[in-house]
């Protein structure tokens, strides 16, 4: 994941750059989940490579990359978006190019949401409900699709009217690190190519359209907004002119993920 980040960026971006986005990737304050068992690291791995090989034009591999990453996380499906922004950017004004390369070019993006479509059919045959991990979402974790603000609201109220003060704590750190990525995306997005500003927000958007009740609504919100790439990619252009901002971010990711990572390692919730 890191080898293809780092590819990615010092294609798309200077050296500098591509640098400090690695490192704040490789200690973001959560990245201990890169190494443990979730679908963090896996799901990023098959984004970024979706992005190289679009940049590179390959779009049956890009394709396939989408299906994957859907296959692994149903937000996988949002690599449409980046797909049919760098086809459009391609093929969009160029006369020359014929109806059946274009046909060519644009068909592998339907393997991106058959990526949810063939996990639906496991689903269907192994547990006779193609929905049940909407289902069990719902039932286990309280998880229902609402409108993105209500969310941050909700944590808002459960920051104030905590259950104890360990969900409190819990709930400080939620939206914190949930409302800091969001507004690095909103000051900087324009910082960005087309296809890395959309992909983010509405990886952000759908991560903040389903939160988990009303007790940690923003629980797995700080994994979630880790895995959008392109607010650390803002952060690193930043950086790249103010040295102070590197010093800051590097400060506080290395204090956070040691403290994240002992804590983990010793049976706490961390996100």
């Amino acid at each position: 994941m890191l080898v293809v980040f780092y590819r990615l960026l010092s294609e798309d971006f200077e050296p500098t750059v591509a640098k400090n986005a690695l490192f704040y990737l490789a200690f973001y304050p959560y990245a201990l989940f890169f190494f443990a068992g979730y679908t963090e690291s896996l799901f990023l791995l098959l984004c970024l490579a979706t992005f190289l090989l679009l940049r590179y034009e390959r779009w049956w591999l890009a394709g396939l990359c989408g299906f994957l990453a859907a296959l692994t996380r149903s937000p996988g499906v949002l690599l449409a978006v980046p797909f049919l922004v760098i086809f459009l950017q391609r093929f969009g004004l160029d006369m020359q190019i014929t109806w059946q390369q274009r046909l060519r070019a644009f068909f592998p993006i339907v393997f991106i949401p058959l990526g949810v479509i063939v996990f639906m059919l496991y689903l269907w045959y192994s547990k006779g409900d193609p929905l049940v991990f909407n289902t069990e979402e719902a039932i286990f974790w309280h998880r229902h699709l609402t409108f993105p603000v209500i969310s941050i609201i909700t944590a808002f109220q459960a920051l104030f009217h905590p259950a104890s003060q360990e969900l409190g704590f819990l709930n400080f750190l939620d939206l914190i690190f949930t409302l800091i990525p969001l507004i690095i995306l909103v000051i900087g997005w324009k910082r960005l190519p087309l296809h890395y500003s959309l992909f983010a927000a509405i990886l952000g958007i759908f991560s903040l359209s389903y939160p988990q009740g009303t007790v940690e609504p923003l629980t797995a919100g700080p994994r979630y907004f880790m895995v959008i790439f392109p607010i650390l990619i803002i952060l690193a252009l930043w950086s790249r002119k103010r040295q102070d901002i590197d010093r800051v971010v590097i400060c506080v990711s290395l204090s956070l993920f040691a403290i994240n990572t002992v804590l983990f390692i010793s049976h706490y919730w961390v996100a």
